[in-house]
């Protein structure tokens, strides 16, 4: 959720295959015992008005 110009803005909820795929990678990649943190989500902010 995002609040832009006043207005709440939500994103839709990945699809099924994708939130599948990207469970499942992070499992592969969390099993790898890589000297980084694996997440599946996070925010990204962009330039100063967050978009």
């Amino acid at each position: 959720m995002e609040l832009i110009d006043g207005s709440i803005v939500l994103s839709p909820m990945p699809a099924c295959d994708h939130a599948l795929c990207a469970g499942r990678l992070v499992r592969i990649l969390d099993a790898a015992r890589v000297d980084f943190e694996v997440i599946e989500k996070g925010n990204l902010i962009v330039g100063e008005d967050g978009l």
